[in-house]
């Protein structure tokens, strides 16, 4: 879930990211001191939630509200104020809720179990696909990724069924033929990054756990071939075809387990 919160007052900004944040701790909350950022941001990003501070000094919470759902019909609008005179506007612009200052959990919590467009399922909107060649989908649509080794990276993680790999660990695999170093390292940092951006980009970031030194997914949030596999899946387990990843030799051995896996089933 993809939540924006914007007030051009840095205090009441923060107070209300704290808000959010505990009553969604799980969601991918971007705090704007600048209407037009966040405007930006949703032009590139599937935000599902917006809370907006009615009374800001470049544009108001009611334009900015009309702007964003040009870009997302079904963004949930929530005003964020302290005066009642913009009720009606509100209710023009199809706004999914009404948050009063001070900002509590608790209000926003009750605003957010009463979404005027209900959220899809998460989990149901990203597919890791292992059995073939890897591709991650997002809505049904295969992701692109900037950088190829982002892309392997992800399946290499995915693979790792949520174990935690250090940055030694990835380049062992992804760069076999070459010594870890310091050179190695840095070479590693923009397609980790690369990883993260374009995951953010797809409402997805929230799959990636990224800690000092390690890497992980976490597979709650995502649909996964092999895992349906192996919590015994009858039609995950029809379309193995005996090739896992094949786009990436580091597989080979896994595809054999799947291989011999189903031949015992």
């Amino acid at each position: 879930m993809v939540i924006l919160a914007v007030d051009d007052e840095q205090g009441a900004l923060s107070l209300l990211t704290d808000a959010i944040t505990s009553a969604s701790p799980d969601a991918d909350i971007n705090p704007f001191n600048s209407p037009e950022e966040a405007l930006n941001f949703s032009k590139n990003t599937n935000v599902d939630i917006a809370f907006l501070d009615i009374r800001m000094f470049t544009m108001t919470g009611l334009q900015l509200a009309d702007e964003l759902k040009k870009t997302n019909q079904k963004m949930n609008i929530i005003f964020v104020t302290g005066y009642d005179e913009f009720t009606l506007d509100a209710i023009y612009l199809h706004a999914s809720g009404y948050v009063t200052k001070p900002v509590t959990r608790a209000k926003v919590k009750e605003q957010m179990d009463n979404l005027l467009h209900p959220l899809e399922n998460e989990k149901e909107r990203f597919f890791a696909q292992t059995f073939g060649n890897f591709e991650f989908f997002v809505d049904g649509k295969p992701l692109s990724f900037p950088r190829k080794k982002s892309k392997e990276l992800l399946a290499l993680l995915i693979d790792r069924d949520g174990t935690s790999l250090t940055t030694e660990q990835i380049a062992a695999v992804l760069y076999e033929d070459r010594n870890y170093d310091r050179k190695l390292k840095n070479q590693l940092m923009p397609i980790i990054r690369c990883l993260q951006e374009t995951l953010t980009s797809a409402s997805a970031g929230q799959i990636l756990i990224k800690t000092w030194g390690h890497l992980s997914v976490d597979t709650t949030k995502f649909r996964c071939d092999a895992y349906d596999y192996r919590s015994g899946d009858a039609d995950a387990i029809n379309r193995f075809r005996g090739e896992y990843m094949a786009n990436y030799s580091w597989a080979e051995e896994r595809s054999a387990d799947f291989y011999w896996d189903r031949v015992e089933k």
